[in-house]
């Protein structure tokens, strides 16, 4: 071997280590991070257990309560990174009509996941572990209340509608966790007001699939009874 080849050997070796030390550096502190960090994932159908229909008690101002149904509307929403997401809210950002105008009665809320305080203020954050899903509150109706369909955030007294009287509206809901990319949807809503369980909601991923869905006539829809 000339002493030319070993010294191009040697430039060649020094040159593929300097690359191997490089890629196992940007691996190491970018690539498995990302490969590794939680990501949401929002599913929703109309029918069990997203949709579940369940006995409540009412409280009155006189402290008396009586019982009556209620028909939930939830979300159910996934981390199917490799880490834990942590501090996980679920925020309405937006109450729009039909046509997609926004609504500016309604200021973005925090939504309630199933299973914590709905006394609390704030609403409690979660944990999400790696394929772990949990159910974030969205609407309720009462059997006993034609009039509204209840936003399912907290109880403070904010001086904004916590409601939806009967109409047609896009709501636009976005999951937040500490180090996790935003995941947002759109969702169409027909309530009608006539039975608390004539109430249908689909999911779309964009506000013009949400705004061409949500013109379809109702008699169309396939709305649990």
């Amino acid at each position: 071997m000339t002493v030319e080849a070993g010294t191009l050997i040697a430039i060649a070796l020094g040159a593929f280590s300097t690359l191997a030390v490089v890629f196992v550096t940007v691996y190491l502190q970018f690539i498995k991070p990302y490969r590794r960090q939680p990501r949401f994932k929002i599913e929703f159908d109309m029918g069990k257990p997203c949709c579940r229909k369940t006995a409540v008690d009412v409280k009155l101002d006189n402290e008396r309560t009586y019982t009556t149904q209620a028909y939930w509307l939830r979300i159910r929403v996934w981390n199917f990174g490799k880490s834990v997401a942590k501090r996980c809210i679920g925020k309405l950002v937006a109450v729009m009509d039909k046509d997609g105008n926004l609504i500016d009665q309604y200021d973005p809320v925090t939504l309630k996941w199933v299973g914590t305080d709905e006394n609390a203020v704030p609403l409690w954050p979660i944990d999400l572990n790696p394929e772990e899903y949990e159910y974030l509150d969205v609407l309720s109706t009462r059997y006993d209340v034609k009039s509204h369909a209840y936003i399912m955030t907290d109880r403070m007294r904010r001086g904004i509608p916590k409601s939806l009287p009967p109409g047609s509206y896009i709501l636009h809901i976005t999951i937040y966790g500490d180090g996790v990319s935003p995941e947002s949807k759109y969702f169409s809503v027909h309530w009608l007001g006539q039975s608390f369980t004539f109430i249908l909601m689909a999911m779309h991923d964009t506000l013009e699939q949400a705004k061409a869905y949500v013109r379809e006539p109702i008699d169309q829809a396939k709305i649990p009874t």
